[in-house]
């Protein structure tokens, strides 16, 4: 934990990595206690490799510690980044939220769809894009009515788009989530 802030940004990648690996070697207090602050400080990280790096990590960690994904989901810093000026911190958002309720508890779900919707309307075209993602990723938890109601709905609406590259990739995913 010492390297975390280390100066050069593969050190940090590197702690960033291997991190999980330990996991098992600790109990849940020190993940909760000391881990998770670090991953979730992790996603403020000026190199994007370590901001994904740290979104797709703290999915690992859900994926074995559940009863983490509630508290983590609801966590002010995390909630801070979907709003964040820079683009790219509202993009590791996204990431990790998918990551989150991709892996994590269920219940999380509520909590992150709603910020999800409304990044659909970022004034960032990759933001959008990264939604659309998103949308077809998480598609694959649901049933077809709550796919049919919940996912295709803002996907279609991202299929009108401005932007060339959101229009295609929504418009592909409305076709492959209608078969």
């Amino acid at each position: 934990m010492k390297l975390y802030s280390d100066q050069n940004w593969r050190v940090r990648l590197g702690v960033v990595k291997n991190l999980p690996e330990l996991m098992s070697a600790v109990d849940e207090a020190q993940i909760s206690g000391t881990l998770v602050p670090a991953y979730i400080s992790w996603l403020k990280d000026s190199a994007s490799e370590i901001r994904d790096s740290a979104a797709q990590a703290l999915g690992r960690v859900v994926k074995d510690h559940k009863s983490l994904t509630d508290g983590i989901a609801k966590s002010a810093s995390l909630a801070a980044l979907a709003t964040e000026g820079n683009y790219q911190f509202r993009k590791v958002w996204i990431t990790c939220a998918v990551e989150l309720m991709d892996k994590g508890a269920a219940s999380c779900i509520p909590v992150l769809v709603p910020q999800l919707m409304k990044l659909s309307s970022d004034k960032v075209p990759n933001v959008r894009l990264a939604v659309v993602k998103a949308l077809v990723r998480l598609a694959t938890h649901f049933d077809a009515n709550i796919i049919k109601k919940d996912i295709i709905s803002p996907l279609v609406e991202l299929s009108k788009d401005e932007d060339a590259d959101v229009r295609f990739y929504a418009e592909e995913a409305v076709s492959n989530l209608k078969k």
